[in-house]
C-alpha cells in the first residue's frame, strides 16, 4: 500500500518535467529513439519489415 496522500501525488505529477535526453546524437540517441520493447524483441524499429520509418539524422 502506498502511504502518500493523493494531494501530494497530484502535486508531484503537476511539477514533473521530462528530463532532457541523455544522448542527443550517436549510437546512444539511435538506441534511445528506435529500440523496441523486450516483448517485441529489443531490436531497432527500422529493421522491421513493412514499416516505413524515416532514416535517423546523421551528424
Amino acid at each position: 500500500t502506498l502511504h502518500v496522500p493523493e494531494a501530494e501525488l497530484a502535486r508531484r505529477r503537476a511539477a514533473w518535467q521530462r528530463p532532457a535526453p541523455r544522448y542527443t546524437r550517436g549510437y546512444g540517441a539511435l538506441f534511445a529513439q528506435h529500440i523496441t520493447q523486450a516483448n517485441d524483441g529489443c531490436d531497432f524499429d527500422f529493421l522491421e519489415a513493412g514499416q516505413k520509418i524515416d532514416d535517423p539524422e546523421i551528424h
